[in-house]
């Protein structure tokens, strides 16, 4: 049997994530919103600009978030994921592994272009 989703569904799921306030370098997984603050090292503010939907590269559908050159470091540390927050309600979006990097305060980080991606039912 065959199995289909609208891509709005898968939309409104990426819509979500698009709605993060913050991009943070941080120091291991975070579990929450409060665990991504004590983990963060380095921050940027984002903005829906950053975020761009189209399809999947596989299929279903792609939320590419943009590139952020330049952030300054704020606490010493070893950057091994990113998390994307939502600050008005609390709220850790998405987690992501990075390549590891060793960074301190007064250098900077740079985020890549990255992206999720939903596949469409298999």
């Amino acid at each position: 049997m065959a199995k289909y989703c609208n891509p709005d569904v898968i939309d409104a799921a990426l819509d979500v994530i698009a709605t993060a306030t913050k991009m943070m370098a941080c120091n291991g997984q975070p579990t929450d919103y409060a665990d991504a603050n004590t983990r963060m090292l380095a921050e940027t503010a984002v903005t829906a600009g950053e975020f761009t939907k189209d399809a999947g590269s596989v299929s279903g559908r792609r939320l590419t978030v943009a590139a952020v050159q330049g952030v300054a470091v704020d606490s010493p540390g070893t950057v091994n994921h990113v998390a994307l927050v939502r600050d008005s309600d609390d709220t850790l979006l998405y987690v992501t592994t990075a390549d590891t990097q060793e960074i301190t305060p007064g250098s900077f980080v740079d985020f890549p272009e990255w992206s999720i991606e939903i596949e469409d039912p298999q």
